[in-house]
């Protein structure tokens, strides 16, 4: 994820108002006019595209000391996605008229932003392709060779904490087939398994799969 230093994440919790969310409440939706950019000072967050048919894909996730909304804060657009609270959220919302204010007195922000909107379009444009052309047991290995790309938490270098139901949001498959894989992964000896997380033990022989199914 974007890291925003310790300055500029000052200056901007001291910007705008506290907003809570408990944990599966929508933060903000797709296509509806932004408010500004939501600065997570507590729980977790997922950036989903809403499909027609009613279901989502999951592009990124966020912890706390994180930006969120960033494209239509900046440009008062429409939200190009929507945010859930994944466990009790708190933001801190600052209107966009301060976030360019800001933007003015302390240029590094807007790199801090076209990063994290850079993201989100890597995000699409892997999943489009991924989830167009690839079985699913090839799109979830590369989906795990390139976890850290989808800010998904690490806890001491090693294990990543996430859901077999949010790994299915991202590669576009359901949770059962998800674990059907994952446990094939680990009994060939590609990765460790744990409650909520993983751990990559081969990452070479995963792209591997990734890149020959």
């Amino acid at each position: 994820m974007p890291i925003v230093n310790d300055e500029l994440w000052s200056i901007l919790v001291r910007s705008g108002t506290v907003r809570a969310y408990p944990k599966g409440s929508i933060i903000y939706l797709q296509d509806t006019p932004c408010d500004g950019l939501h600065c997570i000072v507590k729980g977790k967050v997922k950036n989903c595209l809403l499909l027609p048919d009613g279901s989502e894909t999951i592009l990124t996730l966020y912890q706390k000391n994180t930006i969120i909304s960033e494209a239509a804060a900046v440009n008062n657009w429409l939200h190009i996605c929507t945010a859930v609270a994944q466990t009790y959220v708190e933001t801190v919302l600052v209107p966009p008229n301060t976030v360019r204010s800001i933007i003015l007195a302390y240029p590094d922000l807007a790199f801090v932003l076209i990063e994290s909107m850079g993201m989100k379009l890597r995000a699409c444009s892997a999943q489009a392709s991924e989830l167009s052309c690839r079985p699913v047991r090839s799109c979830l290995a590369k989906l795990l060779v390139t976890l850290e790309n989808y800010g998904v938490e690490k806890e001491s270098g090693k294990w990543f904490h996430i859901t077999h139901s949010d790994l299915g949001g991202m590669a576009g498959t359901t949770r059962p087939n998800v674990t059907s894989i994952l446990n094939n992964f680990a009994r060939a000896g590609l990765i460790e398994l744990k409650r909520g997380k993983l751990r990559i033990v081969s990452y070479a022989e995963l792209d591997n799969i990734a890149r020959c199914d």
